[in-house]
């Protein structure tokens, strides 16, 4: 066994019960609140992308359904 002198004592002594568990909820409240920061950019930047890809989506429908009126008015 190797002896660490004057650190011993600190080595030894373990923390009081209410303050472990209070560490502990802490600790989970932490990464809970981290967790959902998160949660909420991802969801924001791809609910983001979404409307982008839906108003891509529409703009090209729009052109498409004028470029089909615009031939079948000159054509027929």
């Amino acid at each position: 066994r190797v002896s660490l002198g004057r650190l011993s004592p600190f080595l030894t002594k373990s923390l009081q019960p209410w303050l472990v568990g209070l560490i502990a909820v802490v600790g989970f409240l932490f990464l809970v609140f981290t967790l959902m920061i998160l949660n909420r950019l991802f969801y924001q930047t791809l609910t983001v992308n979404i409307k982008n890809k839906r108003q891509q989506k529409k703009h090209n429908s729009d052109v498409l359904a004028t470029a089909i009126f615009k031939y079948r008015l000159r054509y027929s």
